[in-house]
């Protein structure tokens, strides 16, 4: 896929004939006691991160636009405003004269660095300069940038306002649980019980991993937190041995670090010993989503995260009537329906990025 206008072949060069290099020494923050406070100076890493927060301290880089590099992970991110960094690992990457910056960023989108990794170890600048990119001239290059940035565009908005969603779904759950907002039909004191006491729970035990399949033979093995997404439960693996099963609709509960995650599971399935099944109304979901200081609690100490079954049986609930219950969880789940909305989009774009990348880059 190329603009009608431009039809000059594209020349073959290395990365290091078009990139310079910085490193981050000057620029390595030296509190990592991050502050919330947007307006003072970002400091970021290569990484889904990003921004890890804020520093009051000064000496920011601040030369313009750049790429920022993880030199273990080959992480990238785009930057165009001053920042600083956490550690040396990040490089700090800007273009040679007659080279769009975005351009290249979105080469190494496409040449996907980071997935090629499989050892994690530090690459030197040497072992990246060498490879070899495709580049057409400055204003094709410019061209190609400033389209794309037009999807970026999108996808960081999209971005943002699934975060403000979040942001206020986790204000209302603390609002409500705490009792400190209460649809005004409803006027009764909550009772207090156990988690126990209102669900069934159900705590994982892995099967032997040599049967473990991609066939779908079995059922669905759900492990931990990367087989939940966005409140979902995904399947990666199944497993012919089932040792410990939900059932569809259960509560699906990560019990090892990270300690707390969510999902519910649309359909039948075994679970390993990172995860418990929690069989409960929908307003119990909702309410362990506002739990995350609970879990802190339980792991304290521990040098490695994780509850037990009592834990979880122990665990204090307040409950309304079962007809505020309801109320409660239907509001949640309206707010959760927005929140999907907006990230079956956010995946749209990023699809469509990914396929331009292809398009164009090829």
């Amino acid at each position: 896929m190329r603009f009608p206008e431009f039809a000059d072949e594209w020349k073959q060069t290395t990365l290091g004939e078009v990139l310079d290099y910085e490193q981050p020494t000057n620029y390595i923050v030296r509190n990592t006691e991050y502050s919330n406070n947007v307006s003072l100076i970002p400091v970021l890493t290569a990484n889904k991160s990003f921004i890890l927060g804020y520093t009051y301290e000064q000496d920011a880089y601040n030369k313009g636009r750049c790429i920022i590099l993880d030199d273990f992970t080959l992480d990238i991110k785009f930057v165009n405003f001053p920042f600083k960094v956490k550690s040396s690992a990040i490089k700090i990457l800007v273009a040679k004269d007659g080279t769009n910056i975005l351009f290249i960023y979105n080469c190494l989108l496409f040449l996907r660095l980071s997935e090629q990794e499989k050892d994690h170890k530090r690459h030197y600048i040497s072992e990246i300069q060498p490879l070899i990119v495709a580049l057409p001239s400055l204003s094709e290059q410019e061209k190609i940038a400033g389209f794309l940035s037009l999807i970026d565009e999108r996808i960081q908005s999209c971005s943002e306002t699934i975060k403000e969603r979040k942001r206020e779904k986790a204000a209302l759950l603390n609002q409500l649980f705490s009792q400190k907002l209460r649809f005004p039909q409803f006027s009764d004191e909550w009772q207090q019980k156990t988690l126990g006491e209102e669900s069934v729970i159900i705590m994982g035990q892995s099967p032997s991993s040599s049967n473990y399949n991609n066939k779908g033979l079995g059922l669905p093995l759900i492990q931990g937190n990367a087989d939940m997404r966005s409140g979902r439960t995904i399947i990666r693996l199944y497993t012919t041995e089932i040792t410990k099963e939900a059932l569809k609709d259960d509560i699906i509960m990560s019990v090892r670090a990270p300690v707390g995650a969510l999902s519910i599971t649309p359909f039948q399935c075994c679970i390993g010993r990172g995860v418990c099944a929690i069989r409960a109304r929908k307003y119990i979901y909702y309410y362990l989503q506002d739990c995350s200081k609970t879990w802190s609690k339980y792991s304290a100490g521990s040098t490695f995260d994780s509850i037990t079954g009592e834990n979880l049986r122990n665990l204090p609930l307040s409950l309304p009537s079962l007809a505020e219950q309801q109320k409660i969880a239907d509001f949640l789940s309206l707010i959760d329906e927005r929140i999907e909305v907006e990230e079956e989009l956010l995946e749209q774009y990023e699809r469509q990025k990914r396929y331009l990348l292809r398009q164009m880059f090829v």
